[in-house]
């Protein structure tokens, strides 16, 4: 039997550069990645510090649905006195009880009263922390269905410390005029946290008055962020 001096890692065998090259070559979908990663430290450092920092890895694998409720809409009531309106913008509150990579999110609408497509749609995506900008991606939309739930990925990822209360908004701006844009009612709680098996996430609405109470919001000439899209960076 041979003694635990001569077990060798995979630095020992090869330089770490080799490995990186090596690793170049493989298939790169999520799945694959994982798998590799969770090999050893060494290829665990390998595609954090080379694919996922360096905004190589875009993903949904690890989606997180924002909590809400829109069955709402037969009910809806032209008159908007008694909700919030969200105009041009939409924006969350998130905290993560573990350090992790914030890689994009995706977005419901906007939406109009006919739900034909939306062209030529500029929507910016921004992190923020105390209102201090941490990341922001502007992408043009050419054509957008507004039931259809469409990523947009930010160009690098930015690190989420855990227990920091962050802000994420998207801003949509329409070069063509619709006039027939409706407003789309979503109800949100305070409060809600949500369990995955990478991390826990708390969400609050500022709106609401009470953790435990609940607001409704109207979006118009607005779209909805439903998923949001994260990596995990601790094994």
């Amino acid at each position: 039997m041979e003694s635990n001096s001569s077990y060798k890692t995979p630095q020992d065998l090869l330089p770490v550069e080799l490995w990186t090259k090596i690793i170049s070559h493989l298939d790169h979908f999520p799945t694959q990645l994982l798998k590799i990663q969770n090999v050893c430290q060494l290829f665990w450092n390998i595609i954090q510090e080379e694919y996922v920092a360096k905004g190589k890895l875009k993903s949904d694998y690890f989606e997180i649905r924002r909590p809400f409720s829109d069955n709402l809409q037969e009910n809806y009531n032209e008159n908007l006195d008694s909700v919030f309106l969200f105009m041009s913008e939409d924006r969350l509150n998130i905290k993560c009880s573990r350090p992790c990579w914030f890689l994009g999110a995706g977005f419901h609408g906007p939406y109009l009263r006919d739900q034909t497509s939306i062209k030529n749609l500029q929507i910016s995506l921004t992190l923020k922390s105390e209102e201090k900008i941490l990341n922001k991606r502007e992408k043009l939309c050419k054509v957008k269905f507004p039931e259809v739930i469409l990523p947009i990925f930010l160009d690098k990822p930015s690190f989420l410390e855990p227990l920091i209360n962050y802000t994420i908004s998207m801003d949509f701006d329409f070069k063509n005029a619709y006039l027939n844009i409706r407003g789309y009612l979503i109800e949100y709680r305070g409060h809600e946290e949500i369990k995955s098996d990478f991390n826990q996430f708390q969400f609050d609405e500022p709106k609401c008055l009470k953790p435990d109470s609940s607001c409704k919001c109207a979006y118009v000439q607005c779209g909805h962020i439903r998923d949001l899209y994260f990596w995990p960076c601790e094994n």
